[in-house]
């Protein structure tokens, strides 16, 4: 009777699972100790890499042959790793919703054209980000970018028609596609409900429901920003769980995932060049001019946090106008990142389809991209953009119940991110230029 309870409920019944739990303990104790000396939390991310894949490999040799230890170090390891990520699918729908009924009714009217314009540049360089990732995946379709998972058949949402997917975005009952998870037509409706709140001459009548709006984003941003504090100490179980019952060939197969995506982020950096050509800048200059801020945004890995930096080099080093530049550096910062809401998101749906062997053909990209475009716009403000990018993403293709399959995507999270980060700091920068020039022909 003990030994089914603590075999069979509580699977804890041999001494190597009582010994990689504490190793576990151990690391997430060390961790703790380290965010608790205020220590960088670029440091702490990768610290946590090495202590997951060092518990995941010595689990691969010790205990992977041996199924009922293998279960249980992998169900505890699961119940922080796959919860951790159980919370991140939680937040994604109230922090879409409220992000984007905020960003229409905090929108001053006298920015309303450069913000119009803003949007616009954001949008189109986001769509072109998704389409050229489509490509260089594509173009390298021998690449095995997830590691697969056996037996793992996938099944999408039928995307249908475009005219479909349209329809698709018009909300018809309010709880239904909060249930059913329909991201596309959530966005439509904070839209809409924004765009009423906007139109009250007398913001008297609607200034309650602003204010719990905004106090309501507020609760929710903060909860992001408590979840997203949990990533050091979730990527060691998560990584170490996938070496466990996978091995060394998924960080090989991680390797892959890496390589397309700074691939992805050249091919961009220079669309991005061609563009600043095309408003008649040169580029030698554009180059000398934000260089600092590339440099700051692939070390800090933080686009607010480079924003200061990123300002003054679209002010004093590109010589646009102040107000501008700082119109367009919040947005930028916020919303239609190439980096961590086009390029990322795309990859990560592209590399989940291939593994799950799911058909891929011109009306599942057209709906990626339209997808993707939205999706970047309905994440202003968040914390951990990419991550929840990537959520917001895989909601609207019909595939977030697999978002527990890229845990491993998620353990090198920091080596992608430095690259991604740099790309939206220098699509902001070219978006500034790009409206800039707008203006001037307007003129």
């Amino acid at each position: 009777m003990i030994t089914t309870f603590l075999q069979d409920y509580l699977l804890i019944s041999n001494w190597e699972t009582i010994l990689f739990l504490g190793l576990l303990v151990v690391g997430v104790g060390l961790i703790y100790w380290l965010d608790k000396k205020e220590v960088n939390f670029t440091k702490i991310l990768l610290l946590s890499m090495l202590i997951g894949a060092g518990i995941g490999l010595l689990g691969n040799f010790m205990i992977n042959q041996n199924p009922s230890v293998s279960k249980q170090v992998s169900g505890w390891y699961g119940l922080i790793g796959y919860g951790y990520m159980d919370l991140l699918k939680m937040i994604v729908l109230p922090l879409v919703f409220l992000s984007m009924i905020r960003v229409i009714i905090t929108t001053k009217k006298d920015f309303k054209r450069l913000a119009l314009k803003t949007v616009g540049v954001l949008a189109f360089t986001t769509a072109i980000a998704a389409i050229v990732t489509i490509i260089i995946a594509m173009l390298i379709p021998s690449a095995q970018l997830l590691p697969e998972v056996v037996n793992q058949e996938g099944t999408i949402r039928e995307v249908g028609t475009f005219i479909t997917t349209l329809r698709s975005m018009i909300p018809n009952n309010i709880a239904d596609i909060f249930v059913k998870g329909n991201i596309l037509a959530i966005i439509v409706l904070a839209f809409l409900i924004g765009v009423s709140l906007k139109s009250f001459e007398d913001k008297k009548e609607v200034q309650s429901v602003i204010d719990f709006i905004e106090a309501s984003f507020k609760i929710v941003r903060q909860l992001a920003i408590m979840i997203m504090d949990f990533m050091p100490y979730a990527l060691i179980p998560l990584l170490a769980n996938i070496l466990i019952t996978q091995g060394g060939s998924t960080l090989l197969s991680a390797l892959n995932f890496i390589v397309i995506l700074y691939i992805g982020i050249i091919v961009m950096l220079i669309i991005h060049l061609i563009l600043v050509k095309l408003t008649g800048r040169s580029i030698k200059e554009y180059i000398l001019a934000v260089r600092e801020p590339l440099m700051l945004a692939f070390t800090s890995r933080s686009s607010l946090g480079t924003l200061p930096v990123t300002i003054e080099a679209m002010t004093n080093k590109l010589h646009l106008p102040a107000g501008l530049s700082d119109l367009v550096g919040s947005f930028g910062a916020n919303m239609g990142m190439n980096g961590c809401a086009g390029i990322y998101p795309t990859l990560v749906v592209i590399a989940l389809a291939t593994m799950l062997h799911i058909p891929m053909d011109i009306s599942f990209f057209v709906t990626l991209v339209f997808v993707v475009v939205l999706g970047s716009f309905g994440i202003a403000g968040i914390p951990g953009a990419a991550t929840m990018s990537v959520a917001v993403v895989l909601t609207g293709m019909g595939l977030v119940e697999y978002y527990p399959l890229l845990g491993v995507i998620l353990a090198i999270d920091p080596i992608l991110d430095m690259g991604r980060t740099m790309l939206n700091v220098n699509g902001t920068i070219v978006a500034g230029v790009v409206v800039d020039r707008l203006e001037k022909n307007n003129k």
